[in-house]
């Protein structure tokens, strides 16, 4: 028999089964995917490892932020943005328009949870998805759970965390350094030096910022990048870009494109700002660069108000040494250097994404994976790719269901009264589960697991396909333990030497076991990932 302490982490979390997909991730993707499988009628669980929906738009954004993109182009599957909202909706009015829309759709992520590992058991045919949530229990430890479910959706996205690059000196440098995920207003940096290292969005933007704010931005230029206007002729460039597409190759409308932006924004690189050899559109379908939309820091840097440096090639006490030899002061450092995916640090086993986080296969091919995983959110194509990406995943879904039955018809589900008698109900799925092995030490155990014991954690005799633990969910409770077979094909077995004194139930076509639980006492069964006493509601 095991020991109690093999066993510990079974009762340090709790085990849950989904039935339905898990969604790991509760922005603008995740709760595009959740929406759509709400119109199939197929349940879900969305866990979100911060405190809000969307904390990337609410936590990690500058104030003056608005939707580079016209809010067509913005809008999530079902539910479009009020006619109100300006044609560019500001940050505020986004997270408004997305908080709106888990509440229409009811989709109530589980906050504060964070998913530590995730992979695939091919004995079971499920996805084993272990948590941290962020309260604590009473002995200090922070709660874990395990989630089973037939379908994992990732929808953690292309900017889960930041990217802090090694800066020689940095540490020497002695002045306050943030990443722009921290930057809120240039409101604390009126009469300062600072120094913007990045120049996409984010950068061009916090410079601009800084700029309204009577600071003195320089803004490191390392890498080549395309600057085109937001809008031109009164149109959306975006908007432009995307009606010839319909009719034009992509290399054509880069064409076009570029010169657009050049009778509009002049020769940036007299500037100081690179473009690359690719055409825009081309670069963000091979590299997934974003060109920057201007909306104004280009008239900053023609004034001299912003100014553009090379490279840095490391930091000193209260300045900075450039690549090309310059020493400049320098009060405080804004990194403007973006985000990555950190699929790597908890998915395993799967080789749906490449290296970088990202699907290895491009939009509109890179949304589904093998054994039920999914990915939305990584087609480098902002919201409108995210959408359309979930509309398929819950599409697919619903299709499977469809034919194969409602995953309810599978759920698990249980009921403890505080006094009498409670009753487990426990559904497994018929097409996964053939056999079972009750072995017998676990029912010889229950008499006297009970007695004198507050709690007992785990009385457990392990062998290939099953695992049984008995444990006290009370005080000093009675025993009593009564199988009842629903089903007219499941029956015990006497005694047999080859399974060393195991009871195997056949199910041949097991669709229900119900047993009672008196008095709060109970056996938890475990088939690999499965644990029944534990069922999500979503």
């Amino acid at each position: 028999m095991a020991g109690l302490a093999e066993h510990e982490n079974l009762f340090k979390r709790r085990c849950k089964w989904v039935n339905g997909p898990l969604i790991v991730g509760a922005g603008p993707s995740g709760l595009a995917v959740a929406a759509c499988l709400k119109e199939h009628g197929v349940p879900f669980v969305i866990l979100e490892r911060s405190s809000c929906i969307a904390s990337l738009w609410q936590n990690r954004t500058y104030d003056r932020l608005k939707l580079h993109l016209p809010k067509q182009f913005c809008q999530l599957p079902k539910l479009p943005f009020p006619d109100d909202f300006p044609e560019y909706p500001s940050k505020n009015q986004f997270i408004d328009y997305l908080e709106s829309y888990a509440r229409h759709f009811q989709l109530n992520p589980q906050f504060g949870e964070t998913v530590l590992s995730a992979k695939y058991d091919s004995t079971c045919g499920m996805w084993r998805v272990r948590t941290a949530v962020g309260r604590r229990q009473a002995v200090g430890r922070k709660a874990e759970a395990e989630y089973i479910c037939q379908w994992l959706v990732v929808a953690t996205g292309e900017n889960a965390d930041c990217v802090i690059p090694e800066m020689e000196g940095l540490e020497k440098f002695g002045g306050r350094v943030i990443h722009s995920s921290d930057y809120r207003s240039g409101e604390a940096y009126r009469g300062k030096q600072v120094l913007v290292v990045g120049c996409g969005n984010s950068g061009m933007e916090v410079a601009l910022d800084l700029c309204h704010h009577n600071a003195f931005p320089t803004m490191v230029v390392r890498d080549s990048v395309h600057v085109l206007p937001r809008e031109t002729l009164g149109r959306s460039t975006f908007e432009i870009a995307v009606s010839l597409m319909k009719w034009l190759p992509l290399k054509t409308v880069d064409r076009v494109l570029l010169a657009l932006s050049w009778m509009t924004l002049g020769n940036i690189e007299k500037l100081g700002i690179k473009r690359p050899s690719q055409g825009p559109l081309e670069l963000k379908n091979t590299q997934g660069k974003t060109p920057v939309l201007d909306i104004g820091a280009l008239s900053k840097i023609k004034s001299g108000e912003i100014r553009v440096v090379p490279g840095v090639k490391r930091f000193l006490h209260g300045k900075a040494e450039l690549v090309d030899h310059r020493i400049i002061d320098v009060d405080s450092v804004i990194l403007a250097t973006g985000y990555r995916s950190n699929v790597h640090s908890w998915l395993q086993g799967t080789d749906i994404f490449n290296k970088d986080g990202f699907p290895r296969h491009p939009f509109p091919n890179g949304w589904k994976g093998s054994s039920g995983l999914y990915a939305v959110g990584f087609t480098r194509r902002g919201l409108s790719g995210a959408s359309l990406d979930a509309v398929k995943i819950a599409e697919d879904i619903g299709r499977f269901c469809e034919l194969h039955g409602h995953p309810t018809k599978y759920t698990s589900k249980w009921a403890l009264k505080h006094s009498g008698d409670a009753v487990f109900t426990c559904f497994f799925p018929s097409w996964r589960i053939h056999e079972l092995a009750l072995p017998e030490a676990a029912f010889s155990a229950l008499p006297h697991a009970a007695e004198g014991h507050e709690h007992m954690e785990a009385t457990t005799t392990t062998f290939p396909l099953f695992e049984a633990y008995a444990c006290t969910l009370a005080a000093n409770m009675n025993t009593k333990n009564a199988w009842t077979s629903l089903e007219e094909d499941a029956f015990f077995h006497e005694k047999d030497p080859a399974k060393q004194n195991y009871h195997p139930i056949q199910r041949w076509d097991m669709s229900l076991i119900m047993f009672e639980i008196h008095r709060g006492f109970c056996i938890v069964f475990r088939l690999q990932a499965f644990d029944a006493l534990v069922h999500v509601k979503p």
